[in-house]
């Protein structure tokens, strides 16, 4: 089954959010194993000192007592109530609870308790408590209680200040409740909580190295794929380009080949044998045609020759150069409606250059001008001047232009653009402006192109003078 690009896309950010997803449930587990095991000895001893503070106390010491003057001495009240209203009971109830937490806070002994434990057991001095008050409930049968007051977030419970923000299971060191089953008793739960300032940035510290393990490997993994995309991209693109210079190559290998075949089958003719014009005249058409398959073999020869360890840089007056070059390719010239003219605004300018790669680049450049050009009379201008002690070379067309959605592949190799062509094609294998490139990258020189859709094209390139 074969996927378009877009598809591969959605099933990349879906495979990535599964990705993450996985991770993030991996990192949310390890942290709440971490976050239950947090701090886990240093509970431990707590809770066993806190005990041991605490024996047949309730609280702290001298909690009971406070709890059995507000709770056993209101008892006679809190039947005699219950026996009239749930409700009076209730609203009563509710005043005895205030007043024996007010009572419990005033004369609450555990911030003492707390700093002795810390200082004989060298625990962390950062730590923070909370004892509370967790609920309280009556019974006058001795079997079934009835509640009077269960912590929540309307009734707190907390009997001293300076805590930890949030009090939870985690920092949770001991949770107690003391009951007895005889009539008009009652039962109380309370509980001790502790913990150090900053706990989630000490678990997360923790958990570093797992951390950045599970970010490194969604990075390489983002990493990867996006390189095996670009790849994939770019060799879907050259496979698409070597299919386009195969069916190129065929369809300009075969024109040149037919018609060298007609033409010899035509020479066997006795009428065109008799006839010395015409013998001519098909001579002639055999000669073109091998000229031009001379050519092809030379544009794909140069392919494989054209690479930076074969240049060979030589010391030429680059006007001279040009001159010859220009006289050789105006005489190859078959269509009368070019015109090739060169201004030279320097002097002698002495270059270090390779003369085939060079010569190849700007017969590559002049065919563009012509081939890529829908004007009824194509002008190529060339021109010279020097600057910075550099030479710079313009080579100018009135041709179709480059568009900016073109520019970025001209230099790719076998790369052809026919939009805004009157047949919307052109011969050739789409290697010219590839062997530009190569030709002004070997020989480190400057390549600037100037051009709009419509407007003609502007070849730009610096060549350094030699000293």
């Amino acid at each position: 089954m074969k996927f378009s690009i877009q598809q591969h896309k959605i099933l990349a950010f879906l495979g990535f959010i599964v990705l993450v997803s996985v991770q993030c449930f991996l990192i949310y587990n390890t942290y709440k194993l971490k976050d239950d095991e947090f701090f886990a000895a240093e509970k431990n001893i707590l809770k066993e000192a806190y005990r041991a503070s605490i024996r047949n106390e309730k609280i702290f010491p001298g909690g009971q007592a406070i709890m059995d003057r507000y709770l056993l001495g209101n008892m006679a009240k809190f039947d005699s109530l219950h026996k009239i209203s749930t409700r009076k009971l209730t609203d009563y109830a509710r005043l005895v609870i205030d007043s024996l937490q007010l009572a419990l806070r005033k004369q609450n002994t555990i911030d003492q308790i707390m700093h002795r434990i810390i200082r004989e057991n060298k625990l962390d001095t950062s730590l923070t408590w909370a004892a509370t008050l967790e609920k309280v409930s009556i019974t006058f049968d001795g079997t079934h209680y009835i509640s009077l007051f269960e912590r929540n977030e309307q009734a707190k419970g907390i009997l001293n200040n300076n805590g930890p923000s949030r009090l939870t299971k985690q920092n949770e060191v001991s949770s107690i409740t003391v009951s007895s089953p005889t009539p008009n008793s009652y039962a109380t739960g309370f509980s001790l909580h502790a913990d150090i300032p900053y706990r989630t940035l000490h678990i997360f510290k923790s958990m570093a190295l797992p951390l950045v393990i599970s970010f490194f490997s969604i990075l390489v993994v983002v990493l990867i794929y996006y390189v095996t995309y670009h790849n994939w991209i770019r060799q879907k693109k050259l496979a698409e380009l070597k299919s386009d210079f195969v069916n190129s190559i065929t369809h300009e290998l075969h024109t040149p080949l037919s018609a060298i075949i007609v033409a010899n089958k035509s020479l066997t003719n006795d009428r065109i044998m008799e006839d010395k014009e015409k013998i001519l005249a098909l001579t002639a058409v055999i000669d073109r045609q091998s000229q031009r398959l001379k050519t092809l073999f030379g544009q794909v020869l140069d392919l494989t020759v054209m690479n930076a360890s074969s240049l060979q840089k030589e010391p030429f007056i680059m006007e001279e150069l040009l001159e010859e070059l220009l006289l050789d390719y105006r005489l190859q010239l078959t269509n009368n409606q070019v015109s090739i003219s060169y201004t030279n605004d320097s002097k002698a300018s002495r270059v270090l250059l390779d003369k085939f790669w060079t010569t190849t680049m700007i017969n590559n450049i002049l065919d563009n001008g012509i081939k890529y050009n829908n004007s009824k009379l194509k002008t190529i201008k060339v021109h010279t001047r020097q600057a910075y002690e550099k030479l710079v070379l313009i080579i100018s067309d009135n041709g179709i232009g480059i568009s900016d959605k073109a520019r970025r592949y001209i230099f790719d190799k076998f790369y052809r653009n026919t939009e805004g062509l009157e047949n919307n094609a052109t011969n050739g294998l789409g290697l010219g402006l590839f062997y530009t490139k190569q030709c002004i990258d070997a020989h480190n020189w400057e390549l600037e192109i100037l051009s709009n859709d419509s407007s003609g094209t502007f070849f730009i390139i610096r060549i350094p003078l030699e000293k």
